[in-house]
C-alpha cells in the first residue's frame, strides 16, 4: 500500500545522485510500491488513500509523471500521516533537484509514501518523490540526464506540490 500526496518522521534520506544511470530495470505494467524505481514512467496519476498499484509504462510511450527519486523513512513506530506529509516535503524537492530536471518545463511534485498497513505490514518506509507535468502528456524524459542543470548550477525552479 502506498498513500500518494498524503501524510513520517524525519530520518536518514538517501538521495539519488544525479549523474547515475536511473535504476529502472525496463519492468512495466502495475506494479506496487515497493518496486518503484528511479526513473520509471507512470502512466497515469491517480488519487485515493490506499493506492496499492502504479501504471508503469515503458520509456518509448507518453507518460504523465516520473519517479525522481525513492527516499527511506527511519524505523520505528507509525509515525502518522502528517509525519509522512513532513518528510517528503523537507526531502522531495531536494532530491527532484538533485538528480536534475528540465526547467523549460511546468513541472508539479507529488509522492508516495507508506500507509499505517504498509508500515506496520510490509515494514514499509518507502516515499517515492514522483515529478508530474502540468496535464500534458510527457514524451520525454524530464529528470536525470547529463543535459539538465542540477539545483546548483539551474535558476530557481519553483517546484509546486501536485
Amino acid at each position: 500500500d502506498q498513500n500518494p500526496g498524503t501524510g513520517g518522521v524525519t530520518a536518514g534520506a538517501s538521495y539519488a545522485d544525479r549523474n547515475a544511470s536511473p535504476a529502472h530495470d525496463g519492468r512495466t505494467g502495475r506494479l506496487g510500491g515497493f518496486e518503484l524505481e528511479r526513473g520509471m514512467w507512470l502512466g497515469e496519476l491517480a488519487g485515493g488513500t490506499d493506492l496499492q498499484y502504479v501504471p508503469i509504462v515503458s520509456c518509448e510511450e507518453e507518460h504523465v509523471a516520473e519517479i525522481a527519486a525513492t527516499l527511506r523513512m527511519s524505523e520505528g513506530p507509525w509515525p502518522g500521516p502528517a509525519a509522512v506529509e513532513e518528510f517528503a516535503g523537507g526531502h522531495c524537492v531536494a532530491a527532484i533537484h538533485r538528480v536534475g530536471i528540465d526547467t523549460s518545463l511546468d513541472l508539479r511534485w507529488t509522492y508516495f509514501g507508506p500507509t499505517e498497513s504498509s508500515w506496520n505490514t510490509h515494514h514499509d518506509r518507502t516515499v517515492s518523490c514522483v515529478v508530474a507535468g502540468d496535464g500534458r502528456p510527457l514524451t520525454e524524459p524530464v529528470i536525470g540526464t547529463p543535459t539538465f542543470r542540477s539545483s546548483s548550477e539551474q535558476r530557481v525552479v519553483s517546484m509546486e506540490r501536485r
